[in-house]
C-alpha cells in the first residue's frame, strides 16, 4: 500500500551574501564565489517570488541584465539557462558563468557596463515543517492540492528535487506508487517556471481531479 502523501512547507529568513556586482566583471566574480544557496536564491526559488507575474525572463539574473544592464542580449542568452532543465546547483553555476564569459568575450571584457542598480547576491536560510495536510487517496490530494499554500506546491515541486538532486517531483512520485503512471507524466510536463503558482495549482488540482472523475477511484 502507498504511504499517505504528507504535505510540506518552508519558511526562511533572507540575508545578505556580502557580494553585489556593479558591471559584468563582479557580476561573474559572484557567481563563482557566493553560495550554492545564493544560486539557488536567484535562480529557481525566484519563480515563488513573482508568482503573481507573467514574464519571459524567470530568473533574478537574467531579468536583471535586462532591466538594470539594459542588454536583452545577455538577458536572452541567461533566460535561455531555464531552472527546469537543472536539478544541480553546481551545473546551473557553471552554465550562468560560462554564458556571461561568452557575451563578455563578444563585446570585449574591456568594455565596462554600467548598470542601474547593482545586483546584490542575496541567500535564504530555510526551515522545513510539515503543514499537518496528508492524502491518503488521489481523491484526497486533489482537494488538498487547492486548500494548501503556494510555498508547499512550490517546495513538493521545485525544491525537494534540487535539494535531492534528482528531476522527479514528489506529486509525480508518489502518483506512480499508485499506479497512476500517466497522471504523473503530465505533471512531469508542467513547466512551473512558465506559469504562476496560482496557476501551476490550478492545472494540478484540474489533473487530479479530472484523473478521478475519469477512473472512478477514490482509493
Amino acid at each position: 500500500m502507498t504511504a499517505p502523501f504528507v504535505f510540506q512547507s518552508e519558511v526562511g529568513a533572507v540575508r545578505s551574501t556580502g557580494y553585489r556586482a556593479d558591471d559584468l566583471q563582479s557580476f561573474v566574480h559572484g557567481l563563482e564565489r557566493v553560495s550554492g544557496s545564493s544560486i539557488y536564491y536567484h535562480f529557481f526559488r525566484s519563480v515563488l517570488r513573482r508568482h503573481f507575474m507573467k514574464v519571459d525572463y524567470v530568473h533574478d539574473f537574467a531579468r536583471w541584465a535586462l532591466v538594470s544592464l539594459s542588454l536583452p542580449p545577455l538577458a536572452e542568452r541567461l533566460a535561455q539557462l531555464d531552472p527546469v532543465d537543472f536539478v544541480s546547483i553546481r551545473e546551473a553555476r557553471e552554465k550562468l558563468i560560462a554564458a556571461t564569459k561568452g557575451f563578455m568575450g563578444g563585446v570585449g571584457d574591456w568594455v565596462i557596463i554600467r548598470p542601474s542598480a547593482p545586483f546584490y547576491f542575496l541567500q535564504q536560510d530555510s526551515l522545513i515543517f510539515p503543514t499537518g495536510q496528508v492524502a491518503n487517496t488521489v481523491d484526497e490530494l486533489a482537494e488538498a492540492l487547492g486548500s494548501v499554500g503556494n510555498s508547499s506546491i512550490y517546495y513538493h515541486l521545485i525544491q525537494a528535487p534540487i535539494r535531492l538532486g534528482r528531476r522527479e517531483n514528489d506529486f509525480s512520485a508518489w502518483l506512480d506508487g499508485w499506479g497512476e503512471t500517466e497522471l504523473a507524466q503530465e505533471i512531469r510536463r508542467l513547466n512551473v517556471y512558465r506559469l504562476s503558482l496560482p496557476e501551476t495549482r490550478d492545472h494540478l488540482v484540474d489533473l487530479v481531479r479530472g484523473n478521478v472523475s475519469k477512473t472512478g477511484r477514490t482509493s
